[in-house]
């Protein structure tokens, strides 16, 4: 170790043994580390991202549009147009493989961020068929024009579609 390296280093422990210190600046970290507070337990609060509503609402609407994907997928390229059980399988794998690979890119993958991924989804999935109703051109590029079609004929506007139960609002 060079004499300027000594010197540096024996400063940092000078700052470091201070009695009136009650943390230290590290420039590594380039943070005021507090001398009760191991590394690693810094490193872990600096990289943890805090819940906040517009994280909350950002989720909600990416579970939203995972289930819309999931729908899309499902009508344009496995062409499966009735309401059956592969059909339903269909959607929540493709909404599930499509929200977790966002979310994990984003990094919300707290409880709370889940939950609200959960509620856009379900909330596609029990009333997103009144999208058809109110902007059925811009659905039928989405999804496809069958789908607008199957829509109309099988639900009214502003309505809720639960285990098949079309309950109006």
């Amino acid at each position: 170790m060079s004499r300027q390296g000594q010197a540096e280093f024996k400063a940092r422990i000078k700052r470091i043994n201070n009695p009136r210190n009650q943390s230290y600046y590290d420039p590594e970290l380039q943070t005021h580390i507090p001398k009760h507070i191991s590394k690693k337990q810094i490193r872990k609060d600096k990289l943890r991202k805090k819940v906040t509503v517009i994280s909350l609402l950002l989720c909600l609407v990416l579970g939203a549009a995972a289930l819309m994907i999931g729908q899309a997928v499902r009508f344009r390229y496995f062409e499966l147009s009735g309401a059956g059980n592969l059909a339903l399988f269909t959607e929540i794998l493709v909404a599930l493989l499509v929200g977790l690979t966002i979310t994990a890119i984003l990094r919300y993958r707290r409880g709370s961020h889940r939950i609200m991924q959960l509620t856009g989804a379900a909330a596609v999935f029990v009333a997103g068929h009144n999208l058809a109703w109110y902007y059925p051109d811009q659905v039928a590029v989405i999804y496809s024009a069958e789908y607008v079609e199957q829509v109309r004929q099988t639900t009214a506007a502003r309505t809720v579609v639960f285990q098949g139960t079309v309950i109006a609002l």
